[in-house]
């Protein structure tokens, strides 16, 4: 793993409320319950967005500090700063499409999944071979959350029809 990636992983740790959605989301699809779908939905996106927060508000605080726990090189530490606020900004743009995966998980609804991630991948990749020849690794961060953004966006857009086949 590189060590954006490392750090990427912490991060990921957000993940975490999708297996959330998939367990406490799943019980209710199956005995078709809306109303307690609704209340574990919102308990696990107020739980997602505050680790999310914590998150950035961890990396704008102590960043430096985890980066020069990764690596010891004073070149690798300095360019690792230069692209902090965009790794605080991650967890944040990050959470919707995480959490959204296991509410979809949840409701053994794939195929909007698949769509979303299709869509916001051809935006990734139409990003990454305009942004990152004219700006370089920011554009590599903007193709990225442009990607995570949009599939939260998507798979937002798209809730209402999912809950109405609970």
């Amino acid at each position: 793993q590189t060590k954006w990636q490392q750090l990427q992983t912490l991060t990921c740790g957000l993940d975490a409320f999708a297996h959330a959605a998939e367990a406490s989301l799943g019980e209710a699809v199956g005995k078709r319950a809306r109303p307690a779908f609704q209340r574990a939905m919102r308990v696990v996106f107020l739980w997602a967005v505050i680790v999310g927060v914590a998150n950035a508000l961890l990396y704008l605080a102590v960043g430096h500090g985890i980066i020069a726990l990764l690596t010891g090189i004073a070149e690798v530490r300095a360019a690792a700063g230069e692209f902090l606020l965009w790794a605080a900004l991650m967890p944040l743009v990050a959470l919707w499409a995480y959490t959204y995966d296991g509410v979809y998980l949840a409701a053994t609804r794939t195929t909007p999944m698949r769509n979303t991630v299709m869509l916001s991948f051809a935006a990734y990749v139409a990003l990454l071979f305009t942004l990152v020849p004219l700006y370089g690794n920011v554009g590599l961060w903007i193709a990225l959350a442009v990607f995570l953004g949009l599939r939260g966006i998507l798979l937002h857009l798209l809730y209402p029809a999912l809950l109405r086949t609970i």
